[in-house]
């Protein structure tokens, strides 16, 4: 038995590193509950306590990846149900530029508190690692540790 194999669904990614190097493999998400609707979320893998987590090269080699040393996460599916993009939170249309000169334009979906409804308070109070942005290249996981700046567009 593997001890870095899991009984999970795969999933492929290109990772960007700090040092601008793009790596390209296959995270292991878990998937839904048996018995429950759901689809697979890769975001969970990136946004857990855990520090390090497993990718799977296409030579089958299986590298610990650093979250902390992780630009950016893209090649993640866009969900089926436009509504499930939208949910009841709005959406801030931005431009945000990361570590190693990456820029993106896209969107966010503001999870606020009614008492805190802005861009700038989002990315403060908010507790996850890597955030979800909405590109024409499709959705993108960025590291808030990385992101150099961000300017509202809308």
């Amino acid at each position: 038995m593997d001890t870095y194999r899991i009984a999970k669904e795969r999933l492929d990614v290109s990772l960007t590193l700090i040092g601008g190097e793009v790596v390209e493999g296959r995270i292991f998400v878990p998937a839904p509950l048996l018995g429950h609707a759901g689809q697979l979320d890769p975001v969970a893998v990136f946004n857990d306590r855990d520090a390090f987590f497993p990718l799977e090269l296409e030579s089958g080699e299986v590298l610990l990846m650093c979250k902390a040393r992780i630009v950016e996460v893209a090649g993640l599916p866009l969900a089926d149900d436009p509504d499930e993009i939208r949910g009841s939170a709005p959406m801030c249309l931005l431009q945000i530029s990361l570590a190693g000169g990456i820029t993106h334009f896209g969107s966010m979906r503001l999870e606020v508190r009614a008492d805190r409804p802005r861009l700038l308070d989002y990315l403060n109070d908010c507790d996850q690692a890597f955030l979800t942005l909405y590109t024409d290249q499709g959705v993108r996981l960025v590291n808030r540790a990385m992101i150099e700046c961000v300017r509202p567009l809308d």
